[in-house]
């Protein structure tokens, strides 16, 4: 029982929060977690009407492992290690054509 009395208002919100580590989690042998989180509404105040049905609330949140061990295909890699050469090459020869890799010194010892 968290409250045992809430004060009157148009709507009142309670949070709650829970952390589960994931290494924890992971390496429990349990395959799923189900949080059941239940409130009721009672009033001691008999001129307010409550509705039968709405007086009790039940909400599930279930927490689920992956089955599989997320493995990167093999084609994946390949196109991403090409596309990364690509890039660099490209990004090389535009600073050669900029004149990045020019040396000036090496320009006045010549003449």
């Amino acid at each position: 029982t968290l409250f045992r009395s809430v004060d009157p208002a148009n709507v009142t919100q309670v949070n709650v929060s829970l952390r589960i580590w994931k290494s924890t989690f992971i390496t429990a042998s349990i395959h799923s977690l189900n949080l059941i989180v239940s409130a009721e509404l009672k009033s001691e105040n008999t001129t307010m009407v409550l509705n039968n049905n709405d007086q009790r609330r039940e909400t599930v949140i279930k927490v689920s492992k992956e089955l599989h061990t997320g493995r990167v295909p093999l084609w994946v890699i390949l196109l991403s290690a090409f596309a990364g050469l690509l890039i660099l090459m490209l990004l090389i020869l535009a600073l050669w054509k900029a004149g990045f890799f020019k040396r000036p010194l090496k320009e006045k010892m010549e003449e």
